[in-house]
């Protein structure tokens, strides 16, 4: 054991007795403070992640709004391009409903476009629903519905980026990673595929005919809401099993969407590709496929208060933690000192 101890009692032979009690202090220290040094760095780190997340969900019920608008804009005017000019009056409450979230964004432009790295798409965006706004109803019925699907691909585009950058598609929670991609993905995919069957089948009820190419359209979009439909109850699935306390909040909305959907779907599939006459009015089937996208729209608006709450009870719980680790940490140090300069008068008054 001695021989164990020789470089320790030869190190310290070196030093006076008011240094070899500084030594003994700080080597006590020393884990303390790597502790404090390796925590605090990651902790600031996942507080701001959560920050950057929180910002970025302030954009997502704009962008959502502006979506809504545009693909009612899309329906609306293939009803006036196929004939139905009652229709052209409640294009200017839609286009002002989008203004409005286009005035939403950008103020969130101004706070967090730099930080998020969209200031630039989001100027592409609104040159392009200028565009649109004006362009639409001057151009063939075809032609419209590619020029808003293009503008809404823009914006479902937009709204990934902005996952990207904010961090909620990056998110290592599983619950909140689960619902993310739901507010994110698979609601905004689901949506598209109902709009866009929405303005085609409502265009060719306008106008009593459908070409072998909007039949396949028609077909391929009602699948794709299908599957996405599927995709979304199996998220659903996979979120409540990782989190069960917001069942209660979520479930009642899932089946309204997804029956919702069922049932204009049904109502194409019967009215539009599988008669031999259309007889359905184009106002109705928009009706129809408004139900739908509303039914959507509203599990949207059940969820995202839910991703908004985890994201920030992960912050609040973080910033608990930290500010426990500085004040045990201060304790620790504080009582270490004490003890220390205690121990020193001691031994210096009894020598």
């Amino acid at each position: 054991m001695k021989h164990l101890l020789r470089p320790a009692i030869w190190l310290l032979g070196l030093l006076t007795f008011p240094r070899k009690l500084a030594l003994v202090g700080i080597l006590f220290l020393i884990p303390l403070a790597l502790l404090a040094i390796l925590l605090l760095p990651r902790l600031n780190a996942d507080i701001a992640f959560a920050e950057r997340e929180l910002a970025g969900i302030q954009a997502i019920k704009p962008i959502k709004t502006l979506t809504l608008q545009a693909q009612a804009h899309r329906g609306t005017a293939q009803l006036v391009l196929n004939g139905d000019q009652d229709a052209r009056e409640r294009l200017a409450d839609i286009q002002a409903n989008a203004e409005t979230a286009i005035a939403a964004l950008d103020d969130f432009d101004r706070r967090y476009g730099a930080q998020l790295n969209t200031s630039d798409n989001w100027a592409k965006i609104k040159f392009k629903w200028s565009y649109l706004r004006n362009q639409s109803l001057a151009l063939p019925a075809d032609k419209s519905f590619l020029l808003h699907t293009d503008f809404i691909s823009g914006l479902n585009a937009f709204l990934s980026k902005l996952a990207d950058t904010s961090g909620l598609s990056l998110d290592w929670e599983i619950s909140s990673y689960y619902i993310g991609r739901i507010v994110v993905d698979l609601l905004p995919d689901l949506i598209e595929s109902l709009g866009q069957t929405r303005a085609m089948s409502a265009g060719a009820a306008q106008r009593k005919s459908l070409t072998p190419l909007e039949r396949h359209q028609i077909s391929v979009q009602i699948g794709e809401a299908e599957e996405s439909g599927k995709k979304l109850v199996a998220q659903f699935t996979k979120a409540l099993s990782a989190f069960p306390d917001i069942g209660d909040r979520l479930q009642p909305s899932l089946p309204e969407a997804t029956e919702s959907a069922s049932r204009f779907i049904s109502s194409v599939k019967n009215e539009i590709l599988l008669t031999d006459k259309i007889t359905a009015s184009g106002q109705a089937l928009y009706d129809a496929g408004t139900l739908a996208i509303d039914a959507a729209s509203r599990l949207c608006d059940s969820t995202l208060p839910v991703l908004q709450e985890l994201i920030q009870e992960r912050q609040n719980r973080l910033e608990t933690e930290r500010r426990l680790i500085f004040a045990l940490t201060t304790i620790a140090l504080a009582l270490v000192a004490y003890l220390f300069i205690g121990f020193s008068v001691g031994v210096f008054d009894n020598l």
